[in-house]
């Protein structure tokens, strides 16, 4: 009688490795910051919240970018200013960041860029790209 018997072959556990994508931006004055909204008050604070699990490198944080529109409401015609937050920072968890503002905002339109892409990118511990390289712009007034 032949034998039979079969070969399981074993492999090397893989691990999907990724770049944090943005969960939410919860503004100290609202529940949460949305593409287009309109605030009656300008936030002080803003806690940038990760991909559960993320451990954001904060030597990269500077891939997240502030720009208000130069009180035209468009943000290409030249006459844009960047805005420089007085703290920016990691959160208690390793996926936030927080971000303080030096002076009260004025009313303006603004727009806030993380990059994935370029020559800052904000990356995590692992040296991933944000949302895998892909910059994600947020509007809001």
């Amino acid at each position: 009688m032949a034998s039979t018997y079969s070969t399981v072959e074993h492999l090397e556990d893989r691990t999907l490795l990724a770049g944090a994508s943005l969960v939410n931006i919860e503004p100290n004055i609202d529940i949460s910051l949305t593409e287009g909204e309109v605030y009656n008050q300008a936030p002080k604070e803003l806690t940038f919240k990760f991909t559960p699990g993320q451990q954001i490198d904060a030597a990269t944080l500077g891939g997240i970018q502030f720009v208000r529109s130069g009180l035209d409401g468009t943000f290409n015609d030249g006459n844009e200013v960047v805005i420089q937050p007085g703290y920016i920072g990691l959160g208690d968890s390793a996926n936030e960041v927080i971000v303080r503002f030096a002076e009260s905002l004025p009313d303006d339109n603004y727009q806030i860029t993380i990059f994935g892409t370029g020559a800052t990118p904000l990356l995590n511990q692992n040296g991933e790209a944000f949302q895998d390289g892909v910059d994600q712009v947020i509007n809001f007034e």
